[in-house]
C-alpha cells in the first residue's frame, strides 16, 4: 500500500465560511459530550431478546459490548447494538442479547465502573445496525466566552436552513487516523499492509499503546503482546498470532469480524468524504445534478435524477425545510450507481483509493458481506437546535443541543461552529 494514500485524506472544510467560528475545545470532560440514542421502535415487552438501555462513560461501544458479553456469559457476537458511540463522552444506547431464560439476577447484579444499565425490556427480535432514528446531543464547548453563544447561534441558523454537510467524523478513522488504511489492506487481501497499519507506531508518545507498538517494531511480538493494553483486543490478537508464527494473511482473516467490518466501513467513509469535499469545492454540494441519486429525508427513499425531473426535484428540495439531498458513495457491490459525470467522479475516487471494480467483485465472501455498499446523503437536517452560554465549576461554556439523523456526526456540525483552524474569533 503506497504511503501517499494517507495524504489523500480530505481536510474538513466549512459551508459557513463567511461567519467566524468561536474556537474553543471539546470533551474537556466526558460529561461535556452527552449523546442519547433515539430508538426506531417501541419494544414489545416480551420475547426472547433482552434489551438493555446502557449509559457508558469514557469507553467505546465495542468495549462496552465485551463487558456485557463477559457478564452475561455469551459470545461477543451475540451482543447487538444499533450504532457506535463516542468513547470520550457520556452516551446512552440500546444493546440486545438473545437470552430466552435469563435469570433476573443477571440483569440486576451487573457492576462496572464506567457502565450502568438504566433499564431493561424484552422484544421479539434482536436490535440491528441502523435501528435508530437518530441521536440527541448536548455538548459544551470550553475555553470560550459565554457571549460567544450569539455567534454560534448565527452559524446554527444557517445550517438549520441549508442542512449540515454529512461528513464522516475523524473518530471513524481512529486515534491514529488510519483505520481506512487498515480497511484498504483487508479489501486488497494484503496481510503485511494490514499488520503495518494496525500496529504502526503511535503518533502520541504518551499513548498507552506507544511502548507496545515500539516493541512490535523491534520484532519482539510476545513482549509487545504483554505490553499492549487489554482493551486493544484486535491488536493483542494480531501480536499473539505473530508470536505463534502465523502468516500475515492468516492473522488478517482471524481478526474479529466486528472490528474488521469497522475498518472496511472506515475505507468506505474515506472515499465518501473525498467525494463530498470535491462537491463542496465545486460548489455543487447543495445542487441536484443529472445522474445524481437523491435521498428524501421525509420519506427515507431514493430517487434517480435526470433531465426530465431535475427542475421539479430542485424546487422541492427546500420546500418545508431540507427535504432532498444528493447522495455520495459508500462503495460496495450492492451500492446503487449514479450516472454520467457524477458516476465518473465517484468511480475516480474509488480508483484513487487503490481499489478497482474488478477487485471488489473478486473479494472473498467474508469481505463482500462487510462491504455491501449504500448511498449516504451529502447533507442532513438539524432537528430542534438550541444554543446557550453559561458558566459552571469548570468555567465558561457554550452549550449546543441538537438532534441529528442516524449516522451523522456531531463533530462535523461543531467544526462549523468552532472553525478550529481559523485565527479570528467573534468580537466580545
Amino acid at each position: 500500500m503506497p504511503q501517499s494514500s494517507r495524504s489523500l485524506m480530505p481536510e474538513p472544510c466549512c459551508i459557513t465560511t463567511k461567519l467566524p467560528g468561536i474556537g474553543g475545545i471539546l470533551k474537556n470532560t466526558p460529561e461535556d459530550f452527552m449523546v442519547e440514542e433515539i430508538p426506531l421502535y417501541e419494544l414489545a415487552g416480551k420475547g426472547e431478546h433482552l434489551y438493555l438501555f446502557v449509559q457508558k462513560r469514557n469507553i467505546t461501544t465495542l468495549q462496552c459490548a465485551n463487558a456485557l458479553s463477559r457478564h452475561f456469559g455469551v459470545r461477543p457476537k451475540e451482543i447487538s447494538y444499533a450504532g457506535l458511540k463516542d468513547k470520550r463522552a457520556v452516551t446512552r444506547q440500546l444493546f440486545s442479547i438473545h437470552q430466552p431464560r435469563l435469570p433476573v439476577s443477571k440483569e440486576s447484579d451487573f457492576s462496572h465502573d464506567r457502565i450502568s444499565i438504566l433499564w431493561t425490556d424484552r422484544h421479539v427480535n434482536k436490535i440491528q445496525r441502523g435501528h435508530l432514528i437518530g441521536n440527541r446531543f448536548v455538548i459544551r464547548i470550553r475555553e470560550v466566552q459565554m457571549q460567544h453563544a450569539l455567534a454560534a447561534d448565527k452559524i446554527m441558523r444557517v445550517l438549520y436552513e441549508s442542512g449540515m454537510p454529512n461528513r464522516i467524523g475523524e473518530q471513524r478513522f481512529g486515534y491514529l487516523g488510519n483505520n481506512h488504511l487498515v480497511g484498504q489492506a483487508i479489501i486488497q487481501g494484503d496481510g503485511e499492509a494490514y499488520l503495518k497499519q494496525l500496529l504502526c507506531p503511535a503518533t502520541n508518545p504518551d499513548s498507552m499503546q506507544a511502548e507496545a507498538r515500539d516493541i512490535y517494531a523491534q520484532g519482539d511480538y510476545r513482549r509487545a503482546f504483554q505490553k499492549m493494553p487489554r482493551d486493544a483486543t484486535t491488536e493483542r490478537q494480531a501480536l499473539r498470532d505473530l508470536a505463534d508464527g502465523l502468516k500475515p494473511e492468516q492473522i488478517m482473516v482471524r481478526a474479529d469480524r466486528r472490528m474488521a467490518s469497522f475498518f472496511v466501513s472506515a475505507f468506505q467513509s474515506w472515499i465518501f468524504n473525498m467525494v463530498l469535499s470535491q462537491r463542496m469545492s465545486q460548489g455543487t454540494l447543495d445542487q441536484l445534478l443529472p445522474g445524481d441519486i437523491v435521498y428524501d429525508h421525509a420519506n427515507r427513499t431514493h430517487l434517480q435524477i435526470d433531465e426530465s425531473n431535475i427542475a421539479e426535484q430542485a424546487e422541492k428540495r427546500f420546500s418545508a425545510g431540507l427535504k432532498l439531498s444528493p447522495t455520495g458513495p459508500m462503495w460496495g457491490l450492492r451500492m446503487q450507481r449514479t450516472e454520467g459525470l457524477v458516476d465518473q467522479i465517484e468511480h475516480e475516487a474509488l480508483l484513487q483509493a487503490g481499489v478497482t471494480m474488478d477487485q471488489l467483485a473478486a473479494l472473498p465472501n467474508r469481505v463482500q458481506k462487510m462491504m455491501q455498499g449504500a448511498r449516504r446523503p451529502f447533507t442532513v437536517p438539524i432537528i430542534d437546535p438550541d444554543i446557550e452560554g453559561g458558566i459552571d465549576e469548570h468555567g465558561a461554556y457554550v452549550r449546543c443541543a441538537f438532534e441529528l439523523p442516524k449516522g451523522s456526526f456531531a463533530t462535523t456540525l461543531l467544526h462549523e461552529i468552532m472553525k478550529p483552524d481559523q485565527q479570528d474569533t467573534p468580537e466580545n
